[in-house]
């Protein structure tokens, strides 16, 4: 029986990967045929096909090694807890004390995970959390899709509201010459409207697909100890060692979606095109209104993550062309660092070529079509949201 239910699980995964790597790889392919059609865009063929391994090697490698060492011993860590019971007596205590009150973990874990990534720029290192979260909002009634909205979800509107965070608004501010997270009121005012939308979205999901709990299950659940269960392994370290490894192996592909994903940025610069197609989207916005302007200042940074998913690289690459763009418009460039905060903050938990959104919806055993089918109404819900934000900081001109 245990076998017969984790195949369709395990097969979730792997149509998730595949997924995954096809649209990526096409991605790859695309920024590829753009060095060769756009005048002045070369990268030799052997470099493109290394390009996932030669962004280890690159000038901003740091993070990218970074990240990928946190998500490898994370992954070793998280099995050996799953395997030996401890996340299990963990998940049943919560459920045990917050079983009949299900509804305030459902409002204090995405605060908790926006807060994160509002307040340091937390999202990739939320990979770990997602498979306990969604294994929590299971055992509470739900589903897998409420874990992730309360996981990964909450951390990436967290980031885009971006009260401090570092990697967007910071570096944003600092190339804009402004003060380091100076405008801060207006971003708190934007991360309160957004966790009431997120609040709201969630709410109305889990009264359609909520189970009862179980009374008997509440009070039979959380007995477990942890001492005995590291007691009982403690004669049988090698097996602690065996289930790290495992746990590092599972998260094996999704250190290659994070390399193929850089790839895409390392391809774009190196063939010498990134500049241009910048130049080219700025030169667009020279003969609309300024509410326009400011709209166009969102919509380009929701495209270029599409193939830029770092922030901060997205940064030094557009802030010197759209803020003095912006100002000649009368825009302050305050106001440019929200539109790019939302715009890059966002859309890494929509597209499909951002490598932590796909490794989160591939542990918790959800296919990308159907991630994006119910995040999408969100997202579309948002969109208008923070462009009316946008206007607003228009008229009221943030400073």
């Amino acid at each position: 029986m245990g076998k017969s239910k984790e195949k369709p699980k395990m097969e979730a995964g792997v149509k998730s990967f595949i997924t995954a790597i096809v649209v990526i790889f096409a991605m790859m392919v695309l920024t590829y045929a753009l060095t060769i059609m756009i005048p002045g865009g070369y990268i030799p063929f052997w470099k493109w096909i290394l390009s996932p391994i030669l962004v280890l090697f690159a000038k901003d490698s740091g993070s990218i090694i970074a990240i990928i060492a946190l998500l490898v011993v994370l992954g070793g860590v998280f099995n050996t807890l799953d395997k030996f019971g401890v996340l299990r007596i963990l998940l049943d205590k919560v459920t045990a004390k917050f079983g009949k009150s299900r509804r305030v973990l459902l409002a204090v874990i995405p605060l908790f995970f926006m807060v994160i990534g509002s307040a340091a720029g937390t999202f990739e290192e939320c990979v770990p959390l997602v498979p306990v979260v969604v294994a929590l909002a299971v055992r509470l009634g739900w589903d897998a899709l409420t874990g992730l909205g309360m996981s990964i979800l909450a951390a990436g509107c967290g980031f885009a509201a971006g009260v401090c965070n570092p990697f967007t608004v910071g570096v944003a501010q600092e190339l804009a010459g402004l003060p380091m997270f100076s405008g801060m009121w207006y971003r708190a005012a934007a991360f309160l409207i957004i966790y009431i939308i997120l609040m709201l979205f969630l709410l109305i999901y889990v009264k359609k697909i909520e189970k009862p709990m179980d009374e008997k299950m509440l009070e039979g659940i959380g007995t477990g100890n942890v001492r005995q269960i590291a007691h009982s392994s403690g004669s049988r370290l090698w097996k602690v060692g065996i289930t790290f490894k495992e746990g590092v192996v599972s998260v094996l592909p999704g250190v290659l979606l994070i390399l193929m994903a850089n790839s895409i940025r390392f391809t774009l610069l190196e063939g010498n095109i990134l500049d241009v197609i910048l130049q080219g989207a700025v030169s667009l916005a020279s003969g609309m209104p300024r509410f326009g302007v400011i709209l166009f200042i969102y919509g380009l940074v929701l495209f270029l993550n599409f193939f830029i998913p770092s922030g901060s690289a997205k940064a030094f690459l557009l802030m010197p062309l759209i803020v003095p763009m912006a100002e000649a418009f009368g825009i302050s460039a305050q106001l440019c660092v929200v539109a790019f905060a939302f715009g890059d903050g966002f859309s890494n938990v929509f597209y499909p070529t951002n490598p932590v959104l796909l490794i989160s919806i591939g542990l918790a055993n959800v296919s990308y079509g159907t991630w994006a089918k119910w995040s999408g109404k969100f997202q579309l819900i948002n969109l208008f949201v923070t462009g009316a934000l946008l206007l607003l900081g228009l008229v009221i001109n943030v400073t």
